[in-house]
């Protein structure tokens, strides 16, 4: 009503054309509060949430702290790939490598002649490729209830156990795929990966593993890969053991027999000689040596020394032993994977799998994890965090300039992990895959739960501004604006003025109030949303896999709910102690002082990269943390002097921490190189971390804070606090003693210098 335009439209009393004065709109549209009566109904449940701040918040804490480990070990995560559809037929196979082509087709023509003809409804697709090639058939709605999938799977199925040197998949219309010959873990949905620097202990660990899993009897499949993916995950080879007495009973050495052998499996070594003045490569093999097969080898005989006939069969044992198809190593470190093919629900199967990965007792040096079954990809996860990560921050910056506050969108922004509580549970409930849909949602849901929270603390300053106009009068908003002509927005921290005992009665209260007018509003709004929601949940459908949009829905519905009931608890008891901390000197010194580190902290990594000094460690995630609490103990000391801090005491100490951690990281680093050589100090600096592992295995976020060289910072800060606790304590004995006998009350003053 205040603008223009409005002014020839609205701004009239009913009997004529004047215009109404602008004070005389504030007293018609604003309801002033009621401060001689207590509050009554809703209000009162408000005026009383904020009391028990101490156990809201708390609880708040713990509710995000369970549904994080919810998100960690019960949610199910997926990539960009959906779950593949259990009604259709998918047949895959794969002949020898270099095999032709057309051989591929022609064996694929095998499995399609006993399902012709096709009946209208069915539709079957079929591709060779090199030597692999597959077969999908999918099924209207009418023939999924006939006799027609089971049969095409018997079929199949009868037509690859005719089929010779092939590995061959079938899935579909059964609770467990079909397998033949050797396969990685694509099509199993239980994988454990283990690593480590030895490849016979790594084997002896796996199979330990595999033996424990075939206990189950809700185990099929369970094999021992080297990959992930349909690459052959074993192979047989031919072991030749020799039996040395008996060598030594006919006078034949070691050599003799091996090479012996090798000629008649035609891989002796080949060697260089001279022939009609060229030099040829020349290798010496048996006539036979391309047909011979391993098992004929025991009835060929050796001519020992004496001129004796020795059956080979008498000097070695031939043994078939399975293989790893492939060697794989991660950072140099073996790799294989136990899998195996779980029937069962997804909470039986991950509890199983848990339960496994328990039992394994690792040497030193050695990793088990549970190899999932769809990823993310390291781009697709990069890309999808960075677009929640900015929708975030997006939010923030148009919060910091619509509230002309930092504290204030922040508040805001604690709206967020209180819908990601909604989301994961209702993931969890449903036992769905929380896919790259389920993350586009997270988007469309920031944008949403945040204009509930904008609203209400929209309308606490709001209230808050009513209430300083009705106890001072006049127009607070103008007296407290830094340049004239201007209005400044007053909020709830404006009621600092007040004595402490009425600011915080009254800011209760400006709270209380604020909640009860917008409760119908955001109850509408978010209602209408979940409603319209619903018919993407009610109605999905599941025959053809996981649908975009239902994901998309699960995250959307989950947040609002959550958010709608944390939201109208939590805000105005968040609210309420976000400004009575601002009231509090000595909170407000910490956060300058925190303030002025953190930028410190910024400012020297962002030059340090620039420039590529001080390379290390130091300013890195391991750092941080100790970093926060070596302030948090300064903190806790200067809380006793607060009364003498101003605001440039908290950037010089901000700063000086900064320095003094930043001159010590380069001290330590070139100190040591100094004495130590590069060969030298990395030893030492590996059996350090190995011997900080090992004592810390049993809390996981001790590895990434307990290091040498921020072990040692945290002791300079600690070393660096009391010293400037002392300097601070001398320092405001000195000015108690030219402070005049009355003071003003703790607080903001009403003028610009506020």
């Amino acid at each position: 009503l205040n603008q223009r335009w409005a002014g020839s439209l609205a701004k009239r009393e009913e009997d004529g054309d004047r215009e109404i004065a602008p004070d005389e709109v504030a007293h018609l549209v604003d309801e002033m509060p009621d401060l001689g009566t207590p509050p009554r109904g809703l209000e009162r449940f408000f005026y009383g949430l904020q009391r028990a701040w101490w156990v809201l918040v708390p609880a708040l804490l713990g509710l995000l702290v369970w549904s994080g480990y919810l998100y960690d070990k019960k949610v199910i995560k997926g990539g960009f790939w959906q779950i593949p559809s259990q009604e259709e037929l998918f047949l895959y196979m794969r002949l020898p490598e270099g095999t032709d082509v057309e051989v591929t087709s022609e064996t694929l023509a095998l499995f399609e002649e006993p399902l012709l003809p096709i009946p209208e409804g069915a539709r079957m697709q079929t591709q060779a490729f090199g030597y692999q090639g597959f077969i999908r058939i999918e099924f209207d709605d009418e023939l999924l209830a006939s006799h027609y999938p089971l049969l095409y799977r018997e079929l199949l199925t009868e037509q690859a156990d005719k089929t010779g040197g092939s590995g061959i998949f079938i899935r579909g219309f059964s609770s467990q795929p079909y397998m033949k010959g050797t396969f990685g873990g694509a099509g199993l949905n239980s994988l454990i990966k283990i690593t480590g620097y030895n490849s016979k202990t790594l084997m002896e660990l796996a199979n330990d593993t595999l033996a424990r899993t075939e206990r189950n009897r809700r185990v099929r499949n369970a094999r021992i890969t080297t990959s992930s993916g349909f690459r052959s995950s074993d192979q047989e080879e031919a072991v030749i053991r020799l039996r040395r007495d008996k060598l030594a009973e006919h006078d034949l050495g070691v050599v003799q027999v091996v090479g012996h052998i090798r000629r008649m499996l035609g891989v002796d070594t080949p060697w260089r000689m001279f022939v009609d003045g060229e030099r040829e490569q020349i290798q010496l093999i048996y006539e036979d040596s391309e047909s011979i097969q391993y098992g004929d080898l025991a009835d060929r005989v050796i001519l020992s020394p004496s001129g004796e006939k020795v059956r080979i069969g008498d000097l070695v044992s031939i043994d078939l032993e399975r293989s790893p198809g492939d060697i794989t190593r991660d950072n140099q470190r073996y790799s294989v994977q136990v899998n195996w093919e779980y029937v069962g629900t997804e909470r039986m199967r991950s509890s199983y799998l848990k339960d496994i990965l328990a039992g394994i007792e690792l040497p030193y040096g050695y990793t088990a994890e549970e190899s999932e079954r769809q990823f993310f990809t390291p781009e697709e996860e990069e890309e999808l965090t960075l677009m929640v990560v900015l929708a975030a921050v997006f939010i923030f910056m148009i919060l910091a300039a619509l509230f002309e506050s930092i504290s204030l969108p922040i508040l805001v922004m604690l709206s967020l992990p209180m819908a990601l509580v909604g989301v994961v549970v209702l993931f969890w409930l449903t036992s769905s895959d929380f896919d790259s849909s389920a993350r586009i949602g997270l988007v469309l849901l920031f944008g949403i739960v945040v204009n509930n929270a904008i609203l209400l603390v929209s309308r606490f300053r709001h209230e808050a501004e009513s209430i300083l106009r009705l106890k001072l009068g006049g127009e607070p908003a103008k007296s407290r604006s830094l340049l004239p002509g201007l209005t400044k927005q007053l909020g709830g921290s404006d009621l600092g003025i007040f004595p402490p005992a009425e600011r915080v009665d009254l800011l209760r209260r400006a709270v209380a109030r604020g909640t009860r007018i917008k409760l119908r509003s955001i109850l509408l709004t978010t209602g209408t949303t979940l409603v319209g929601l619903l018919p993407l949940l009610l109605f999905r459908d599941d025959t053809e896999g996981r649908d975009i949009w239902v994901n998309l829905a699960l995250s959307s519905t989950g947040g609002l709910a959550s958010s709608l009931v944390l939201i109208l608890l939590m805000v105005p008891v968040l609210y309420t102690l976000f400004v009575r901390l601002g009231w509090d000197a000595r909170v407000m010194y910490g956060v300058r002082v925190g303030s002025a580190f953190g930028i410190a902290i910024g400012a020297f990594e962002a030059w340090r990269q620039i420039t590529g000094s001080f390379q290390g460690e130091w300013p890195s995630d391991i750092a941080m943390p100790v970093f926060a609490l070596g302030l948090i103990l300064a903190l806790a000391i200067y809380r006793s002097v607060a009364s003498s801090v101003r605001f440039g005491d908290g950037w010089i100490v901000g700063l000086f921490y900064s320095a003094t951690a930043a001159a010590l990281h380069l001290g330590i680093v070139r100190g040591a190189l100094q004495f130590l050589d590069e060969d030298a100090l990395e030893t030492i600096g590996e059996r350090t971390k190995n011997l900080l592992e090992q004592l810390a295995t049993s809390r996981g976020w001790m590895e990434k804070l307990i290091v040498p060289e921020t072990i040692a910072m945290l002791g300079a800060g600690i070393l660096l606090s009391l010293l400037l606790a002392a300097f601070f304590q001398k320092r405001s004995i000195v000015q108690a003693a030219d402070l005049p006998e009355s003071t003003p009350p703790v607080g903001p003053p009403m003028g610009p210098s506020s």
